[in-house]
């Protein structure tokens, strides 16, 4: 009987966790959607003139910047973040949600 507990236990715990196609998605979102915030603060500063091309090089920079933090990222989602969080972060549509989720339990 203690031994199925403790199976049943550990199922428990292992369907609450984010798979890491999930946290793939979530922890990509999140960065995008703080990399955006601050990219369109600094943009709102530069005349109108400047914010096309502005726009442009934050584009072509995202990906190589995202990348290098992506797997510490993920790694951490795996080892901590349960599927409730890491589905807040994948539906969250601006940074203040996306922040919101850490406190989301």
């Amino acid at each position: 009987m203690r031994i199925l507990l403790v199976v049943l236990a550990a199922l428990t715990l292992a369907s609450c966790k984010a798979t890491l196609e999930d946290c793939d998605k979530g922890c990509r979102n999140y960065y995008k959607l703080h990399y955006w915030e601050t990219a369109e603060q600094e943009m709102a500063k530069l005349p109108e003139s400047e914010r096309a091309a502005f726009r442009a090089k934050k584009e072509s920079e995202l990906e190589p910047r995202m990348m290098k933090e992506l797997d510490l990222c993920v790694n951490k989602c795996r080892s901590g973040a349960d599927k409730h969080r890491v589905q807040c972060w994948i539906d969250a549509k601006t940074s203040a949600a996306a922040r919101k989720c850490q406190n989301d339990d």
